[in-house]
C-alpha cells in the first residue's frame, strides 16, 4: 500500500532549538492524532521520506521506531508501517517524575454548554487525568488569580474555556503549558469555534422561512465570541436584502434563560415586533420561547425562533429548538491533544484549531418534524 501523507506537510527547521528527530516525532505524531493521517495509512517508506527531508536515514528510522513505542504505528516487516487508532494508542508520555497527570480547568459558570466539554477532557486523555475544575463568572481577573493557584498546585498543565483572561496577558507569567479553548484571540495555543459561520448559518434558515422582519437577542458586544455572533446575524440579514429598519438587535444582560426572558418580552411586546428570532445561545432561545408562551404567542406559527450552541435542554423545549452545533466534546478532546502535546515538549504543527459548527434543524424555526429529519439526513 502506497503512502497517503502529503509529504510537504512535514519539514525540518536546523535553526531550531528541538532536534531534527524531535521535531519529526512531534509533527507526525500531531497528524496522527489531528486525523490528517489515518488509522490504516502508511507511512512513507524510510529511505525516500528521508532523501526527501534532507535527513539521515537512521534520524528517521529513530523517528518511526519513538512512533511504534509511543502506539501510534506498527512497523511489519514487508507490509511498511502502518497508523493506528490513536484512541487506543498510549500517545505522548506526559508524566513529568513521579508526578501524576494533572489538569487544571478553568471554565465559565454555563455550565450545562461546557458539560460535554468536561467529559471529553476526561475521556480523551492518553493517560488517567486528575482535572482541577475552577467555575467563575467572565472576570478576566478571576481567571488570572485561578491560574497562578493552579501553578502553584504543581499541575502539569492548564485549560482556560472562554475569555476567562485578560487580552493583554504576559504569557511568561504562565510557565505551565496552556491551552485556550473557545477563546477568539487568546493569547497562546488556542482550539476555537467558528461562532461567525455558524450564527450565520442558522439565521440564514431562519429567513429560508420568508421573515422579513428579525430580531436578535444578544448580551452586550465586547466579547469576541459575542461579537463573532454578531458579524454573522448580521451577514445573512444584508445577504438576505433586509433593510436596516427590519434588523432589531435586542441587548440582553448576559446569557442565560432568564435574560433572555426578560429581552423576548420586550422584542414580542413591540407594535412592530419581530416574526423570527435568532439568538446568540441556546439558553437565550429558550428564554424567548418563555416569553412568547406567556404572552399567548404560539411558536412556530406566529414566531419563529432559533438558538445557538446546541445545549441538551435544547432537544426538551416546546417546540425542539432549532440552532447552531457548536461542538463542545470536539472542543475538550482537540484541547487535551494540543495540552498533551505541550506538555510532552512538543512543537505544535498548529497553534489554533478552528472546530466547524453546523445547523440542527428541529421544529421552532417552522419546519415540521419530517422536514426536519428529511433536510438533516440531506446535509
Amino acid at each position: 500500500m502506497s503512502s497517503n501523507l502529503p509529504m510537504r506537510l512535514v519539514r525540518v527547521d536546523p535553526s531550531a532549538r528541538a532536534s531534527i528527530g524531535a521535531q519529526l516525532t512531534s509533527q507526525l505524531e500531531w497528524l496522527i492524532a489531528r486525523g490528517v493521517i489515518r488509522e490504516g495509512e502508511q507511512l512513507p517508506a524510510i529511505r525516500g521520506f528521508a532523501e526527501h527531508l534532507g535527513v539521515n536515514f537512521n534520524t528517521l528510522r529513530g523517528v518511526y521506531k519513538q512512533l511504534e513505542h509511543d502506539g501510534f504505528v506498527l512497523s511489519e516487516r514487508g507490509r511498511g508501517t502502518t497508523v493506528l487508532n490513536y484512541r487506543q494508542a498510549r500517545g505522548p508520555t506526559v508524566r513529568k517524575g513521579a508526578r501524576s497527570f494533572s489538569i487544571g480547568v478553568i471554565i465559565p459558570t454555563h455550565l450545562e454548554f461546557y458539560s460535554p466539554f468536561l467529559n471529553a477532557l476526561d475521556s480523551s486523555s492518553s493517560d488517567p487525568a486528575l482535572l482541577f475544575i475552577c467555575v467563575a463568572d467572565r472576570d478576566p481577573n478571576r481567571g488570572l488569580s485561578y491560574i497562578d493557584q493552579l501553578i502553584a498546585k504543581n499541575v502539569d498543565g492548564i485549560i482556560v474555556a472562554g475569555e476567562m483572561v485578560p487580552d493583554d496577558i504576559d504569557m511568561d507569567r504562565i510557565s505551565t503549558p496552556t491551552v485556550f479553548a473557545d477563546y477568539p484571540g487568546a493569547p497562546g495555543p488556542s482550539v476555537l469555534f467558528d461562532h461567525e459561520h455558524g450564527s450565520s448559518l442558522v439565521t440564514e434558515h431562519l429567513l429560508e422561512h420568508g421573515h422579513r422582519r428579525v430580531g436578535f437577542v444578544t448580551p452586550p458586544l465586547g466579547s469576541p465570541s459575542v461579537e463573532s455572533k454578531h458579524r454573522g446575524f448580521l451577514r445573512a440579514t444584508r445577504s438576505a436584502g433586509l433593510a436596516p429598519n427590519d434588523v432589531i438587535i435586542e441587548t440582553a444582560d448576559d446569557f442565560g434563560v432568564e435574560p433572555g426572558y426578560a429581552s423576548g418580552l420586550r422584542l414580542l411586546s413591540r407594535h412592530d415586533r419581530p416574526t423570527g428570532i435568532a439568538t446568540a445561545s441556546d439558553s437565550l432561545a429558550i428564554g424567548v420561547l418563555r416569553a412568547a408562551r406567556e404572552l399567548g404567542i404560539a411558536v412556530p406559527d406566529e414566531l419563529a425562533v432559533v438558538g445557538n450552541d446546541n445545549i441538551a435542554s435544547g432537544q426538551d423545549t416546546a417546540p425542539p429548538l432549532t440552532t447552531a452545533d457548536a461542538p463542545a466534546a470536539e472542543l475538550g478532546s482537540e484541547s487535551i491533544i494540543m495540552l498533551e502535546h505541550l506538555i510532552a515538549g512538543h512543537d505544535l504543527q498548529q497553534q489554533v484549531v478552528t472546530l466547524t459548527t453546523q445547523l440542527v434543524i428541529r421544529q421552532s424555526c417552522g419546519c415540521h418534524r419530517s422536514d426536519a429529519a428529511t433536510k438533516e439526513a440531506g446535509r
